[in-house]
């Protein structure tokens, strides 16, 4: 009897390693962080607002206020909220503990993978393909980072998948049950995300495509018009839904969650090329890893020549899923640039790609599914492409894709506003944030420095950025600001009217009482001149190898980029080309926390462009571009400028400040100003 569970629970215990390898149970306890923080925040925003706001599943809300004329966050996803209202129920059952939400989208997505298994292992009839292919695909970056995460599209894929498994067994055995099971899958599917009706909707063709060819062989669907029916309910129930969506978001005025289509069509050639520049420069290996990429190219190349021998449902069916993937990709082509979890549910192409191509393999050379060669091979490249995940995975949590969207204080901050009064159902302005994040991390209703901007189709409406924005907030209730950081106030001068009633601090977050403008107590500190730094491009050492700077003791680099084509002072300037793309670099081996810098240089009209970073080594990372381009007294010349603080995780380390031209055209830079100021808080 226990040998029949022998093989299952070898796969299960492969899927609780991969949990452990991909560091899951630390990523369990995360915030929303990195990669599209903002749909996170909003997802589970979603969820802990049923929980605390009586579990109206037909009235989903955010705490981001931007309904009723950023008044209300009454706003609902295209997607049927099932998952966020199962959310709210485990918190109802065992209290609001965020790993819930990560470790029910875990246990679904990790079924998925077990039905995978399942179908694979009926397919081939071999258990270490059965179980290899599932962690194979599982090993794309993708589903490995939004498996455990708060977005509903790893859920649906993982209930697409179980629903393959029944509509398989169907095909096999012409089980109605298996039939019935396999619709209702496909719609909680297509209910938790609309693109998971990808494989419904192959389905359908098939079943067309059989009742116009009427005098087929051995027809998948041989029970006349009734089989139809319940594909009918499930667009039914999901148009019902998509149609509510609309009307409750329009009922509400806010555009805050998509329910339109962005075309292909309403772009220009420009933005065109700029998303396919960044699905082929960013996206691309976050899908698969390039190996993975070949495998899958050699495997649809084999399918194509040996297509006579293939299964034709196999082929029908891939073929439609790539129709239907097509139409989605041009419909939606300008969401692809930005956002890498809009094709997950695609991938059940590629698993279909592995059904066609191992059927085929199996039929025509049985002796390899054996082979204990290709075995090893597989395992190999298995292993590899698994690794090659959860380095990729790493990077998201650890790395250069985490630069923003966590905030230590803000993530601590709650206990701390109860303490003075401030409950989760006052209205607040929280600063620095252009998403929803930090209302979430602080559960806060209120507002940020949100741009509204109506899917891009009419005139942008900008939260917060001037003190025209504030006052409105003011007017639709905000009670309090919250300032996470000192330095906020000095980039933003026109905070400092708002900035007057200081009532706590916790760390470096300020908050402010907006209904007591009237009776300041909080005076922002001044910036005293610590160092002046200059160059301009025309003393050198006596070595020739650096800049000396006009003042202090600093040197500057990258003297062999000095040129005597053009220049705003003197008779040189530095010429930035992509042999030579970094110019004027200084170095400063020391920076202290609450420092802060003004950095300008001069740039030549009329040429190639550069930009001024700063930046340190090592990580945490810390890398700026200039901020703001000014006109000057040379038409010829522009300013570039930019204002900087040193946050908490610089203290001590050493900053660059230099040009740099990434594009194909010489530049040119001159003069150099670096003014550095004391800390505010020594």
């Amino acid at each position: 009897m226990l040998s029949q569970y022998k093989w299952p629970l070898v796969f299960v215990v492969l899927l609780v390693g991969i949990f452990f390898f991909y560091n899951y149970d630390e990523i369990l306890f995360k915030r929303p962080q990195s990669v599209h923080y903002w749909r996170q925040a909003d997802c589970a925003s979603l969820a802990l607002n049923y929980y605390q706001g009586g579990m109206d599943f037909f009235h989903p809300q955010v705490h981001n206020l931007t309904s009723e004329d950023f008044t209300t966050g009454y706003t609902s996803t295209s997607e049927m909220p099932l998952l966020y209202y199962s959310v709210a129920i485990l918190y109802q059952a065992f209290g609001y503990h965020e790993f819930l939400y990560r470790l029910l989208n875990v246990m679904i997505f990790f079924t998925g993978l077990f039905y995978l298994y399942k179908l694979f292992l009926g397919l081939i009839k071999h258990q270490f393909w059965a179980m290899s292919l599932p962690l194979l695909l599982f090993s794309s970056p993708v589903l490995a980072y939004y498996a455990n995460n708060f977005l509903s599209n790893s859920a649906a894929l993982g209930f697409v998948f179980i629903g393959w498994y029944h509509f398989l067994e169907y095909s096999r055995n012409k089980n109605s049950k298996s039939f019935k099971w396999s619709i209702l899958f496909f719609g909680i599917a297509g209910l938790l995300k609309i693109t998971a009706l990808l494989s419904l909707g192959a389905i359908i063709s098939i079943y067309l495509l059989e009742k116009i060819i009427i005098n087929k062989k051995e027809p998948l669907f041989s029970r006349g018009l009734g089989q139809f029916v319940p594909f009918t309910l499930v667009f039914l129930i999901i148009g019902a839904w998509t149609l509510y969506a609309s009307f409750y978001n329009s009922h509400y005025g806010t555009s805050y969650f998509s329910t339109t289509i962005f075309p292909i069509w309403e772009m220009s050639t420009a933005e065109i090329i700029a998303v396919k520049d960044n699905v082929t420069k960013i996206w691309f290996d976050q899908y698969f890893s390039e190996f993975l990429w070949g495998f899958l190219f050699l495997a649809t190349i084999a399918i194509i020549l040996l297509q006579k021998g293939a299964r034709i449902m196999y082929v029908q069916l891939t073929c439609f899923m790539l129709l239907g993937a097509w139409a989605f990709m041009l419909l939606q082509y300008a969401t692809l640039k930005d956002h890498d979890y809009y094709t997950i549910n695609l991938f059940i192409i590629p698993v279909f790609i592995f059904i066609t191509f191992f059927d085929l393999i199996k039929t025509h050379f049985p002796r390899v599914i054996k082979s204990k060669i290709a075995i090893m091979l597989f395992l190999v490249f298995t292993l590899f492409n698994v690794n090659y995940a959860k380095t990729e995975l790493n990077d998201r949590y650890n790395g250069g894709w985490n630069n923003d969207g966590i905030k230590n204080d803000i993530e601590d901050v709650v206990p701390y506003l109860r303490s003075i009064g401030i409950t989760h159902a006052d209205t607040i302005i929280s600063m620095p944030d252009q998403s929803h994040l930090s209302l979430y991390l602080m559960n806060q209703r209120g507002w940020t420095e949100y741009e509204e901007r109506f899917y891009n189709r009419g005139a942008t409406r900008s939260l917060n950025r001037d003190q025209g924005g504030m006052e409105a907030s003011i007017v639709n209730g905000a009670k309090y600001l919250v300032i996470n950081g000192l330095n906020e106030l000095y980039q933003r001068p026109f905070l400092h009217k708002f900035a007057a009633h200081l009532i706590g601090q916790f760390r470096e977050v300020l908050i402010f009482d907006l209904t007591k403008l009237g009776s300041r107590n909080f005076k922002l500190p001044k910036r005293l001149v610590k160092e002046l730094m200059v160059c301009n491009a025309e003393l050198l050492e006596a070595s020739g190898d650096v800049y000396t700077g006009l003042h202090g003791n600093y040197t500057f680099g990258d003297v062999s980029t000095r040129s005597n084509e053009f220049a705003y002072s003197g008779a040189y300037s530095s010429k930035l080309t992509p042999e030579n793309p970094y110019g004027l670099t200084l170095t400063i081996p020391k920076v202290f926390h609450g420092e802060s810098f003004i950095v300008s240089i001069m740039r030549k009209k009329e040429a190639g462009s550069f930009d001024l970073v700063a930046a340190t080594p090592g990580k945490p990372s810390f890398r700026l571009k200039q901020m703001e381009t000014l006109a000057c007294d040379n038409p010829a010349w522009e300013i570039l400028k930019m204002e900087f603080h040193i946050p908490k995780h610089m203290d001590g380390r050493s900053l660059s400040i230099y040009c740099w031209n990434h594009g194909s055209e010489p530049a040119y830079a001159d003069d150099l100003k670096v003014v550095r100021f004391h800390s505010y808080f020594k």
